[in-house]
């Protein structure tokens, strides 16, 4: 098992939750996909090819706010 652990720091982001479409509704914390790549582009996956390696079976990922 190998275990990766980091933070992410910014002023600000947006992530718009998937059927807003014309309100800027966001979540409070990054959707797992968005984490997943980021880790993936962290690593070197090229974009779109990560997704088997972070399937919900084969990657745990947790999250937690530290402010």
């Amino acid at each position: 098992m190998k275990i990766f652990s980091f933070y992410l720091k910014g002023k600000m982001a947006h992530f718009r939750k998937y059927y807003s479409n014309s309100t800027a509704l966001s979540y409070y914390i990054p959707p797992r996909m968005t984490i997943s790549g980021i880790i993936a582009g962290l690593i070197g996956y090229k974009r779109d090819t990560y997704y088997e390696d972070f399937s919900l079976d084969k990657c745990d990922i947790a999250i937690a706010v530290c402010s």
